[in-house]
């Protein structure tokens, strides 16, 4: 192999490294901002989630949303959500995009990356599912349903990179 293309292969590799500090910061940032009502869902509570949703007839994606907001600050218990489903609508998914990149104001300009099933989720429960874009660095974030986002961004093909207008 030649050294440049292990360059390129370490480059690449830093760069992922970096996008997942970037998501992790972002999610800590509105952990610590939005505590208690915003939490980290267990992978069983996914299940639970995505569970309680499909026997209200929507279809969620587990691995298409990061954090949980609630609107009474408490967290439900799995077992609650297989024998009482209807808790789930008090849930609001998220999905976090973080930046470290200057962006401007309202977070014109931010590229990240979208797929399709994280738009299917946000169709799937709009009232229940939302985007936010977060620059942990200046403490600003930006909640937007997936009509939003779609509106504001120019969308080009099934696995996509985005920047928000």
């Amino acid at each position: 192999m030649a050294p440049e293309s292990e360059t390129g292969i370490e480059a690449g590799r830093r760069k992922a490294l970096q996008r997942v500090k970037v998501e992790r910061s972002a999610e800590t940032f509105l952990l610590g901002v939005h505590a208690p009502r915003v939490w980290k869902p267990t992978a069983s509570t996914k299940r639970a989630i995505v569970a309680a949703w499909s026997s209200l007839g929507a279809m969620v994606a587990p691995s298409r949303f990061d954090l949980v907001r609630t609107d009474t600050g408490g967290r439900p218990d799995d077992a609650k959500l297989a024998t009482a489903p209807e808790l789930v609508r008090r849930l609001t998914l998220l999905e976090v995009k973080g930046t470290a990149a200057r962006v401007a104001p309202g977070f014109e300009r931010m590229f990240f990356s979208l797929t399709e099933v994280e738009l299917a989720n946000a169709h799937a429960v709009p009232d229940n599912f939302r985007f936010v874009l977060v620059k942990p660095v200046l403490s600003q974030e930006l909640w937007l349903t997936g009509e939003e986002l779609v509106a504001r961004a120019p969308l080009r093909h099934a696995r996509q990179a985005v920047t928000h207008r």
